[in-house]
């Protein structure tokens, strides 16, 4: 299956979108549909491994369907993070808190999806042995195999050549009335296409059994159309409907730090525990299709953030503007799990920013009195 692959795909779109909207595409949904191309229901694989979800709940959230239930807290990360922006600074870079969240949950849950569904079919395509490759939307429900795509049979109706005579003709009435058609609203566009698909698809099953369009119509409505509809969709809903400064925060920046101090505790203990477990016990992720070699490295990784995250906890504790750096830069080490983001994101805030800052002034001070 692809790796950074994933990226590639994702940036496969991405960059003909830009070039077409001239820029104006929104950044920050770019930056989710990546995401989620690149990590999509591989996410709820890694916990359901770690946690040993499967058993618990009977779901398989590395499968697409499962994956529609895992998206939704996932999502409320997504919308999160979509509050902040990397600039440039006269040193390095920053994370910028531009004080709202520019993607609601609902847009991030739907962006969250069209991702999955194009990582799923790369994970099925991208094989070594394609044509006995599993498309996993339901474990043990709906598992279609590529190969299985290509030979859906037609219902034995032999015409012969004269599937050459029906397609040419399709082909005629499809060039003139898309010239006709383009000039018009979307929705007649869309109709069209609907109809189209039906038309040869019944062609196809029925008549055409040596041909593959059937499964070109699955595959190209289920893999291109849906997930392109689906990020024209929240980049067209962002635009026309901006979200606003939050004035009234839920909680304290106080309160809130002190969450932050207790998850970046608890993170801390489990990467120590857990990256100690791996580099023992290599075997317990052998479900991944990874090299254990790679795992004991993976562990040997996993004590080091759990370190520096313990360090930073520290920092946090006495108000330490280095501990606050260090926590985030963990957590951004943490990217594969998502959900660190909200301890990095609430970090960079900047009222959380201006706490560290008012501590750092009066240290100053009590340093120029003495």
């Amino acid at each position: 299956m692809p790796e950074a692959g994933h990226f590639i795909i994702a940036l496969s779109i991405i960059i003909p979108v830009f070039y077409l909207t001239e820029g104006k595409f929104n950044k920050k949904v770019a930056v989710l549909f990546v995401l989620s191309n690149w990590i999509g229901p591989d996410h709820g694989q890694i916990f359901s491994n770690l946690f040993n979800l499967k058993q618990i709940t009977g779901l398989n959230f590395h499968w697409f369907i499962p994956f529609l239930l895992w998206a939704i807290p996932l999502a409320y990360c997504y919308s999160y993070i979509s509050r902040f922006s990397v600039k440039r600074t006269e040193r390095f870079f920053t994370i910028a808190d531009d004080g709202k969240r520019d993607v609601n949950w609902k847009n991030a849950y739907l962006v969250c999806i069209s991702g999955g569904l194009l990582h799923t079919i790369a994970d099925a395509y991208f094989r070594h042995n394609v044509y006995d490759s599993t498309i996993k939307i339901l474990d043990g429900v709906i598992e279609p195999k590529i190969g299985e795509l290509h030979q859906i049979s037609s219902l034995g109706i032999d015409i012969g050549v004269t599937h050459v005579i029906f397609t040419y003709f399709i082909a005629i009435f499809v060039v003139f009335s898309l010239l006709y058609l383009l000039d018009k609203d979307f929705k007649k566009i869309f109709s069209f296409f609907i109809v189209y698909i039906a038309i040869v698809f019944m062609i196809t099953v029925g008549f055409l059994s040596e041909e593959y369009d059937a499964a070109v119509i699955i595959l190209s409505v289920t893999f291109i159309v849906i997930p392109l509809m689906l990020l024209f969709y929240v980049d067209k809903n962002v635009r026309n409907n901006p979200t606003h400064i939050n004035t009234s925060p839920r909680f304290k920046v106080e309160t809130g730090l002190k969450i932050v101090i207790l998850l970046s505790l608890l993170f801390s203990a489990v990467l120590l525990v857990g990256g100690l477990v791996l580099a023992i016990n290599p075997s317990l992720l052998d479900s991944l299709e990874i090299g254990e070699g790679f795992i004991v490295i993976l562990g040997l990784l996993l004590i080091i953030v759990g370190s520096l995250l313990l360090s930073g906890v520290i920092g946090l504790l006495l108000r330490k503007n280095f501990g606050r750096i260090v926590i985030i830069v963990s957590m951004g080490a943490l990217l594969l799990l998502i959900y660190p983001l909200f301890i990095l994101g609430y970090l960079s805030q900047d009222d959380v920013k201006s706490l560290f800052k008012k501590e750092q002034g009066v240290e100053n001070r009590r340093k120029k009195k003495n």
